[in-house]
């Protein structure tokens, strides 16, 4: 597990060290923009907004009582459903404002969520049951923004997950109680160390992620 996060993080320092470089040095060392004065403008025709009256399944009963505040339009209309699942009591107090993330393991019909200064949250039995997983305390100290999940046949499944507040990914699987803190890029903007906020990562394969 160490060695898979020591790979990991190094291919994950390379990739965002130079992804994010969009300019090349040339013979002289300095910077240059590939783009020329004199290059046509390139035109651009906005789309039309279209607003779909169905969808790709059934749309459901309507809900009785007073309508409910919505967003969205047309088919694709949403409401709030804030009692539908069991949240943890310990866990209720961080909800409001939640800005976290969602993985599924399909092969065990678990939904794992991030909550900020919580952590992962089990939902389970299609939805019915949940629990704070007590995991490594690095995941309840942040915010989980961002995450993937990685199925493996015969084990656990792999988890990455981004940390903005604390500045972190992390990486897992889905006991959560070992977790392997990725290094930070090296070079490009965040050579001094500051200002690292990630929020997303995912598997491109196994053994990579971006």
């Amino acid at each position: 597990m160490h060695s898979l996060g020591r790979r990991l993080g190094g291919l994950f320092s390379v990739l965002l060290a130079t992804g994010l470089a969009t300019l090349q040095a040339h013979d002289d060392g300095a910077p240059h923009s590939h783009a020329h004065a004199d290059a046509a403008p390139l035109a651009a025709t906005p789309l039309p907004i279209v607003v779909e009256a169905s969808g790709p399944v059934p749309p459901p009963t309507p809900l009785a009582g007073t309508p409910p505040r919505t967003t969205g339009q047309g088919f694709w209309r949403f409401a709030a459903a804030p009692d539908l699942l069991p949240v943890p009591e310990t866990a209720r107090p961080h909800v409001k404002g939640a800005h976290g993330t969602l993985v599924v393991d399909p092969d065990r019909d678990i939904v794992y969520w991030g909550l900020e200064q919580v952590g992962w949250i089990a939902f389970s039995d299609q939805l019915t049951r949940a629990a704070v997983i007590q995991g490594d305390p690095a995941l309840s100290r942040g915010n989980l923004h961002g995450a993937d999940l990685l199925r493996r046949p015969g084990q656990l499944p792999l988890v990455v997950a981004t940390d903005n507040v604390e500045g972190h990914v992390y990486l897992s699987d889905t006991r959560f109680a070992q977790v392997t803190t990725l290094g930070l890029p090296q070079g490009g903007p965040y050579a001094d160390g500051r200002g690292f906020a990630p929020t997303d990562a995912a598997f491109t394969r196994p053994g990579s992620l971006c």
